[in-house]
Parts: C-alpha cells; structure tokens; sequence
C-alpha cells in the first residue's frame, strides 16, 4: 500500500465517523426518533442446499497420478494393462457391484414407499379409501371375536387334560399305596415267621417244623423283595405321573397365555384401525411433515447408494498411460488412495442453497457426493512423483488443479467429490473437476494446518497454462428438492432448533423443527414445516439507532456510501 494509500485512509476515517453522525441526527429529526417495522418473513422453499469448502489454488502440469476405488470391494474386473495408453473416462477396472446395486434398488423402493405415503398423507381419505377402512375395521373385529373363540376352546381342551392327568396322578397313588399296604403286610407275616423259625428250631433244629418254618420264612422274604419293587415301580409311576401334571400344567398355562396374548393383539389391532381410520379421514398435517421429511432422508440414501454403485467401476479421469497395477482379480480392496502435493493456500467454506442463482456461504455439513456433478464421481487419485493407488497412471496430457485447504475443510473432503473451478485469467470459463487426492499429511504455514487437494478437470481449456492460479470450491455436503428456510429463521440450543411461523394474521409461534444441511443463509429443513409457510427472519429494526431497517436514508448502505474508508479495510 503507498503512502498515498494510508493518508486517504486516515482522512477518510474521520469523515465517515462525521458522515454517519450526520446522516443519523437528520433522519432521527425526521422520524421524530423513533421507528418501527413488522417482522419479516420468507417463505418455505424447495429446492437444493449445497454445502462447499474453498480454497485457492493453481493449475500444475499432469504427473504420476494414483487411482483407487471410491467404494471398496472385490475386484472382478481389470481392463487394462500394464503398459496400455488410455483415454480421459476409459474404464480401468470394476469391484463387485452386487451390494451396492442391493442397497440402490432398496434404496429406490424407501423413497417410492415415502412418496406414496406423502401424496396419501396429502389427499386425505377417499370414499374408496373409506369403504376399505371400513372392511379392514370388520375384519380386525372378526379376528377379535376368532381369538375369544379360540380362547374359549382352549380352556375347554386345558380342563379336560388337566382333569386326565390329575385323575393319573390319583390311580398311581392309589396303586402305591395299596402295594404299601401289601408290602407291609407281608413284613408283618416274615416277623411272625421268623420268631416261630427261632423258637421251633431251638427245641428242635432238625426237626420237620424248624425244616418248615425256614421254608415260610425263606418265602416270605421273596415276597417281601417282591413287593419292595412294586412298591419302588409304582412310587416312580406316581413320581411320573405328578410331572407329567406338572408339564402338562406349565403347557396348558402357556397355551393359555398364548390364546390370551392372541385376544389381546387382535383387540389392540381392532382398536389401532379404528384409530387410524379416524386419523386417516382428514388429511393430517404432522403426518404430511413426517413423510416430507422422510422423503428428504430417503432421496439422501438413494444419491448416496447411486455414488456408491457409481464408485465401483474406476475410471481414468484424464489421458495417460498405465504404469501399474497394485491388485489382481478377486483380491478385496478398500476404497481410497494415498499420495502427496502442493499448490497455493488460502481456504473459506460456502454454501449454495434454493433453486435459481440464490446462495449463501457455509462450512458446515456432512461430506456428501452428488453423483451427476461435476467430476467423475469415481476413483480417487494422486498427482506425486511417486503416486501410489490400485492403478497409476503416468505421461498425463492433461493438466491438474492443486489446493491447499484448511485442517477443518480438509476433513469435509471426500474424493470422488465433484468440484468448480475458476480460473482467475480466464474468468468466463467455470470448469467442473473432481477431488483426486487429498494428501495424507498435512503442511504448516504461520501456524495454519493445511491440506492439500489434488483434483483431474473434467475438460481441458485450450488456454490453461500451468502456474495459473485458480478458485476451487468442493461439494461436501447437498440436499437436493429439499425443504429449506434463510438460516436467520433458524435458532438453535441446547440442541433442538426452532423457528417462528407466521400466520395469515400475522401472529407468530415457535415450531420446532429437525435440519439437515446448514449453511450462513440456507438451512435445509427435514421436518416440521409445510412448504409455503411463512416463517420470520428478522425482528423488525428499533428506531433507536436512528436509522431503518434499510440502512441509509435514501438508499445505500455504509460499505457502498463509503466504498473503501470505512466499509473496507
């Protein structure tokens, strides 16, 4: 900056604080001081909310570059080789699709079930709709007065089994002790026995009654044994018998816990239809922003599942020559590459929202892809003199693009990531890339940490020259036909965020709503607005300062009355 520079600076300082003064004491006389305006509002929108990262870069002549998968997998395909010159889209070699072509068509067949759920949830009930609640209430109802059938059934089937079995558990009773009752008998007949064998035999052991009393006796202790063992089968027959109760009792209670269950469900189901045809019969308004939100999240996993199908087939994103092949068929690799570069800094985040040319800036939001952007969608590369990947391409003829971004953008960057860059020579030509490589090591300038990004251009430009530098903004996050409200209508804390909604009378209230995408003026929303409502951006403006809503009276705010003196620095 010149001398001359400064001292303008340093007049101009002092007679913009007088200009303002100035400005402000006449339009307070004017107004008598004081001011007031309505609230204002904007109006729900659909449309697109982008998310970008920016950085500066330049233009640096085509290297080795390395290629990797954007979706890992097994590779079932190389179509090159080692050796062979190829084109810019030509492709080199696919991973198995079958998972991800799984989850695309699951994915299709969600955002069909929400959008039919959505234009259900819009139109209300038709009498066509109505006669089918009515034969679905009917029907519930049969099912109730089947499962109270069933029940009742039931319990007559449990009482006549428990009745069989406790009336074994009685016979087996009655059985042991009647061969107790035997058994006791007979040891009373061995006790007598055996006292006549002691006594007889005593007076006269060879004679013929001690001959017979030990033949009685030896008879009655094999009775005795006899009826031991009927009495051991008949207690395990009434041991048996008690368990087979007792399983018996434990399955009826079950089978009668499961009929039960079974009258419970079908009452509840009777009583859920009833609900829900009651619901149904009028278009429901929290039921219409469920499903718009859930139209938003499905067509977000469907973009995502086709830039996941579109990551398994790996392309060459410019001309060159292939130097290598890291894998074989059948081998299972990851998705990724690693290398390393350079290029020039400087990085701010921006956020493009709605349809139309309206946008807004940003640094926030999840990394996203969308897969009919610009780049190629698939395959991650490196531009190094020793670039690494599952294939490397040498002799480019094309040119790169390089940037460094800052550690916190650095980490929004996904590679296959579509791209805009312009060319600060050629301002009329806006070229679309997409990220390459993102360097796994970082680099320090006056205690900034940044990351370099390599990208491959879509198209080359007859008048690209290396060295040139160049703006580059990378997608790291996109809604697309999306709910979205100015960022200003959105208040956030303690993590739930509201904004206020303005009726026809002008009257607001707070709603509390789910987001998505963000960005410095766009905010994505996924539930709890209607496209079309009215919610409020601003508060109006106090008279206070002196000065309304518009800045300046008579048009032209403080940067554009003052152009470089106080407005800029």
């Amino acid at each position: 900056m010149s001398i001359w520079r400064r001292k303008a600076l340093w007049i101009n300082g002092p007679l913009a604080v007088a200009v303002v003064a100035i400005a402000g004491v006449s339009y307070a006389s004017a107004t008598g001081g004081t001011a007031s305006a309505a609230p204002q509002t904007s109006a729900v929108a659909r449309g697109t909310v982008m998310a970008t990262v920016s950085a500066s870069g330049s233009v640096e002549p085509g290297r080795d570059l390395g290629l990797s998968f954007t979706t890992g997998g097994k590779v079932t395909a190389i179509d090159v080789r080692a050796g062979q010159r190829v084109s810019a889209g030509q492709v080199l070699a696919r991973v198995d699709a079958t998972s991800s072509r799984q989850s695309l068509a699951t994915a299709r067949a969600s955002l069909a079930a929400a959008d039919a759920a959505l234009t259900a949830a819009e139109q209300g009930e038709t009498p066509a709709q109505k006669a089918a609640a009515s034969a679905q209430a009917a029907s519930a109802y049969a099912q109730v007065q089947s499962a109270r059938s069933a029940l009742s059934h039931e319990r007559n089937v449990v009482a006549a089994n428990r009745a069989s079995l406790e009336q074994q558990v009685s016979a087996a009773q009655a059985t042991l002790n009647a061969a107790q009752s035997q058994l006791s008998s007979d040891k009373s007949k061995l006790a007598s026995d055996q006292a006549k064998e002691q006594q007889d035999c005593a007076s006269d052991p060879s004679g013929s009654a001690c001959s017979a009393d030990k033949s009685a006796v030896a008879s009655d202790q094999s009775q005795v044994s006899q009826d031991k063992a009927a009495v051991l089968q008949d207690t395990n027959n009434l041991n048996s018998a008690k368990a087979n109760l007792n399983v018996g009792l434990a399955q009826e209670s079950q089978s009668l816990a499961q009929a039960q269950q079974s009258v419970n469900t079908a009452q509840k189901s009777y009583q859920a239809t009833l609900a829900s045809n009651a619901s149904n019969a009028s278009p429901s308004q929290s039921q219409i922003a469920q499903d718009q939100a859930t139209v938003t999240n499905d067509t977000v996993t469907l973009q995502q599942a086709q830039t996941s199908l579109h990551g398994t087939v790996l392309r060459a994103p410019v001309a060159g020559t292939v130097a290598s092949i890291t894998n074989n068929i059948g081998d299972y690799v990851s998705s990724g590459g690693s290398s390393s570069g350079s290029g020039s800094t400087g990085s701010s985040g921006s956020t493009s929202s709605g349809s139309g040319s309206s946008s807004t800036t940003s640094s926030s939001g999840g990394a996203a892809t969308n897969p009919s952007g610009p780049g190629t969608g698939a395959g991650g590369a490196g531009a190094t003199s020793s670039a690494s990947g599952f294939i490397v391409l040498t002799d480019l003829s094309g040119l790169l693009v390089h940037a460094d971004f800052a550690e916190t953008d650095a980490a929004k960057i996904k590679i296959g990531a579509g791209a805009a860059v312009t060319v600060n020579a050629l301002p009329n030509d806006n070229l679309s890339a997409s990220v390459a490589q993102v360097d796994p090591t970082s680099t320090t300038s006056n205690s900034v940490v940044q990351y370099g990004v390599t990208l491959t251009l879509s198209k080359q430009v007859s008048a690209l020259r290396p060295g040139q530098s160049v703006s580059v903004s990378v997608i790291t996050a996109q809604a697309s036909n999306a709910l979205y409200v100015p960022s200003s209508a959105v208040s956030t804390a303690g993590g739930q965020s509201t904004v206020r909604v303005a009726d026809a009378s002008g009257k607001t209230h707070a709603v509390s709503v789910t987001i998505g995408v963000q960005g410095d003026s766009s905010t994505q929303i996924l539930s709890g607005l209607r496209l079309g409502q009215r919610v409020v951006t601003s508060a109006g403006s106090s008279g206070s300062s002196g000065f309304p809503a518009g800045g300046f009276p008579g048009g032209g705010g403080l940067g554009g009355g003052l152009g470089g003196g106080v407005g800029g620095r």
